[in-house]
């Protein structure tokens, strides 16, 4: 079975927790769940976690995205575990783990496997149960209500990068990023705060990145960036990519994006496991050949890559189908024609 096809099967929670915490509980799991967030107890969740993969691999053969034998040593898939996020296949089961995550989740397990999963938490103290289907939880016809988890399905790729305190060139590849204001220009990034990402620790000590769009055909690079850390090696010297530094704040350029955004850090907030940073876009640079005669940036021609995190994949981005603005407010008119008028919007339906 396809990944795509597991993440459709019934999945099995290994929890902290014995059962699935009822809707309306009196009781205090949000606060409760920032407690064991805090990143000394996360790392010892995180452990248990890699105790119970590296103890099944003792029983049924396990691949880590795509990687099997001599590849997989404990210490390897024991260090993959504790810096992203990682499938482990069992023929036709699979066990997502995020390393932010109090739980791991169990696709299509058969029972035999169930059964061993289910031996090897409890020797972890960890539990393993199934969420209720909650059949009376939802009333809206067709609708099935999922578990509480980020749905950023697709976003955009982007490649953030920061000088060092020694002038080194840092990047990370993001999925959390999106535009946040017109006036100024702004975009906001998310990074991880739990754990120690360099290219955060740049951005924060040098007050400026870079954001940079990889086309579909940069795809290995841009993934690669997102799983080596800087601590580690020279990520954008192995990829075989340069910079030069911005022409309007102190942060590199990558010289193979063909867009590029020279940001200025005007505010930063940590939200949880991620450090929000706000940017003002204080310059644009774009390659010519992704333009329109008007200096429009033709998104066909930057062909930018996009990510799934639903199917946990790489997507491009399809075609355009309808103008925007004109095809709202044609829509408007065929209302009012139909049904004589159509009720301004209040402030209060826009929630202000």
């Amino acid at each position: 079975m396809t990944t795509e096809e597991l993440l459709e099967t019934p999945y099995w929670i290994v929890d902290i927790l014995p059962e699935q915490v009822p809707e309306g509980s009196p009781g205090r799991y949000f606060a409760v769940e920032r407690y064991f967030r805090q990143e000394d107890r996360l790392a010892a969740i995180r452990q248990k976690h890699i105790n119970v993969i590296l103890k099944l691999s003792c029983y049924r053969k396990i691949s880590l995205d795509g990687q099997t034998g001599e590849d997989l040593s404990p210490e390897s898939i024991a260090e993959e575990m504790r810096k992203r996020h990682v499938c482990v296949m069992l023929d036709d089961s699979m066990i997502v783990a995020e390393p932010d995550d109090t739980y791991m989740t169990v696709y299509h397990p058969g029972r035999k496997l169930l059964e061993l999963i289910r031996t090897i938490a409890a020797g972890e103290g960890l539990h393993v149960w199934q969420p209720s289907s909650k059949e009376d939880g939802c009333k809206m016809r067709g609708k099935k209500e999922l578990k509480t988890r980020i749905m950023v399905a697709p976003t955009p790729v982007i490649l953030a990068a920061a000088y060092d305190e020694n002038g080194k060139a840092d990047v990370c590849t993001l999925a959390f990023y999106t535009p946040i204001g017109l006036e100024p220009p702004c975009v906001m990034i998310g990074i991880n705060a739990t754990k120690k990402r360099k290219t955060l620790q740049s951005i924060l000590r040098s007050g400026a990145f870079t954001v940079g769009y990889p086309s579909a055909d940069q795809v290995k690079e841009a993934d690669y960036f997102g799983v080596v850390s800087g601590y580690e090696t020279d990520k954008l010297k192995n990829a075989g990519f340069s910079v030069t530094e911005g022409r309007a704040v102190h942060a590199p350029v990558i010289r193979e994006m063909k867009l590029s955004l020279e940001c200025r850090v005007i505010h930063t907030a940590v939200v949880g496991s991620h450090t929000q940073v706000t940017g003002e876009i204080v310059n644009i640079l774009a390659d010519e050949d992704i333009l329109d005669e008007k200096g429009n940036v033709v998104l066909d021609r930057l062909d930018p890559l996009m990510y799934d995190e639903e199917s946990l994949t790489y997507r491009y981005l399809g075609g355009s189908f309808a103008p925007a603005y004109r095809t709202g407010a044609e829509f408007r008119k065929s209302l009012e024609r139909s049904e004589g008028t159509v009720q301004p919007c209040t402030r209060a339906d826009k929630g202000v």
